[in-house]
């Protein structure tokens, strides 16, 4: 009953009908406990105020010098590889978004002897992408990143754009703080 749940919380149990209980500062963190939790449960927040919009684009013929000039430019983690001729009204649900090149990326290809001036984005370019709408809650967002061992998710829109959440955007809001990209 209620006097299990107060012990559990380290409440006041003495649920005789003699003795009314007063410590309303326990009861509302217990109730703000719980609200956090159903909230856990329901995925947070949507992640729509996280999404990148203006994320960083690239043809699959451009360099990864190009690909490293575009990170630079947006202070950014990840560029997205897409088809020149990408029309406004696209039907595709990714925007015509064939992968993405991350730094990770970068630095394996530098690694393995890449001429950044003449090996193409698509030849190091990740093709599975993890894509998720922008109503998905940051929690499950930020689960499914962990899950999948990657740092970036890619928000396709109904408009027929295409954003970037970050990581460090996601914990930034988790933790209370706002980050416009990563």
């Amino acid at each position: 009953g209620l006097g299990d749940v107060y012990k559990r919380q380290g409440l006041d149990t003495d649920t005789s009908e003699d003795h009314v209980y007063t410590d309303w500062d326990a009861v509302d963190a217990f109730a703000a406990t719980v609200a956090r939790s159903a909230r856990r449960r329901a995925g947070g927040p949507p992640a729509e105020g996280l999404v990148d919009l203006d994320a960083a684009f690239v043809a699959p013929d451009a360099t990864l010098r190009d690909v490293v000039d575009q990170l630079v430019a947006h202070d950014c983690g990840i560029v997205l590889v897409r088809t020149d001729d990408v029309d406004p009204f696209c039907t595709d649900s990714m925007g015509g978004v064939l992968g993405v090149v991350s730094e990770r990326d970068i630095i394996d290809a530098i690694h393995d002897g890449a001429d950044l001036s003449t090996q193409w984005a698509a030849d190091v370019m990740a093709t599975d992408l993890v894509a998720m709408p922008a109503s998905t809650g940051v929690d499950d967002m930020a689960d499914a990143m962990a899950d999948r061992h990657i740092r970036h998710v890619v928000v396709p829109r109904s408009d027929g754009r295409v954003g970037v959440v970050s990581m460090r955007s996601l914990v930034g809001r988790l933790h209370g703080h706002d980050s416009a990209n990563g």
